[in-house]
């Protein structure tokens, strides 16, 4: 039996661990590996100060990197979070950073059951899939050329990256 896979949801994001994937408004969010495993332990550790030497240890520690390549990520990430000057990630200076918000950890499966009621004849894949789509605005919801060229296929990726079958 697998280990149960969580998603963590603050602000408007939600951010899945297991699968490397920041949400934003029911879009990904591109980043990078190392900047989203900088935001990972911040939002896994949220309220408290992560210092700089965990985040050496646990996102560089197989590289050689300077200490300058924290600032960046820590940049980058402020910029991902749309933070106006440092509300959100909270610098502590020469010790660290923290994550100023709220963050929700829920088991996956579960916040999909809670949106939908189990049907049998229903696969996992099939229920996110009407989850995301129901948390569509209106006007994306048509068969506009917008919706068929950005939506369905993040959607339809989404829905196989949070697929249980998928290890």
């Amino acid at each position: 039996m697998s280990a149960p896979k969580f998603q963590y949801k603050f602000n408007d994001f939600v951010l899945l661990p297991h699968q490397g994937i920041l949400i934003h408004n029911g879009q990904t969010v591109p980043m990078t590996n190392r900047v989203f495993k900088v935001l990972e332990l911040m939002v896994v550790k949220s309220g408290k100060v992560v210092m700089k030497n965990e985040f050496m240890e646990k996102v560089w520690a197989d590289s050689y990197v300077d200490e300058g390549s924290l600032p960046v990520a820590i940049n980058a990430i402020r910029k991902v979070l749309h933070q106006d000057g440092q509300k959100t990630v909270e610098t502590f200076s020469r010790r660290g950073y923290r994550l100023n918000c709220q963050v929700e950890k829920s088991p996956v499966q579960e916040i999909v059951q809670k949106f939908l009621p189990i049907e049998k004849n229903k696969s996992f894949k099939t229920r996110i899939l009407e989850i995301l789509f129901l948390k569509l605005p209106l006007n994306l919801q048509k068969s506009s050329p917008d919706f068929k060229k950005k939506f369905l296929p993040n959607i339809y990726r989404l829905s196989n990256l949070l697929s249980p079958s998928n290890k």
